[in-house]
């Protein structure tokens, strides 16, 4: 039997983890350090050569735009600091602060559908409970 998610499962594990990665931005989390704050963010939100995020079949029209704003100002942040900083300095420039809202909002609006499977192919999410912020 063949176990290889389709495109569709891996669309949907995908959202489930940029979810996961606009919750850090929200709650601030700099726990593992200013480089991973934005590695943590672009691993899950990759940018094709023109800038656009990949296409996904899971995440809707509002919620790529939400993404979007989230990633226009994760890029303006990562262009106007250094490369390297402790999480403090990285605090002090306001830059978290101002990505915050961006993520709170995007994550919010994701939230409203829940969160998909990671095993089964869905035409809407299933899940609603058991994660901070679900409805």
């Amino acid at each position: 039997m063949d176990h290889t998610p389709t495109e569709r499962l891996l669309d949907q594990r995908l959202r489930n983890r940029i979810m996961e990665a606009l919750l850090s931005l929200e709650e601030m989390d700099l726990t593992w350090g200013f480089s991973e704050y934005f590695e943590g963010f672009y691993d899950f939100v990759p940018h094709n050569a023109d800038g656009s995020l990949r296409e996904n079949s899971a995440v809707t029209r509002a919620e790529r735009a939400a993404i979007l704003e989230v990633s226009r100002l994760m890029d303006l942040a990562c262009d106007s600091t250094p490369g390297e900083m402790t999480p403090e300095q990285f605090e002090a420039t306001g830059w978290p602060q101002k990505i915050r809202p961006a993520a709170k909002a995007a994550l919010a609006l994701m939230l409203e559908s829940g969160r998909f499977s990671e095993e089964i192919e869905e035409d809407v999410p299933s899940g609603r409970g058991g994660w901070p912020g679900a409805k």
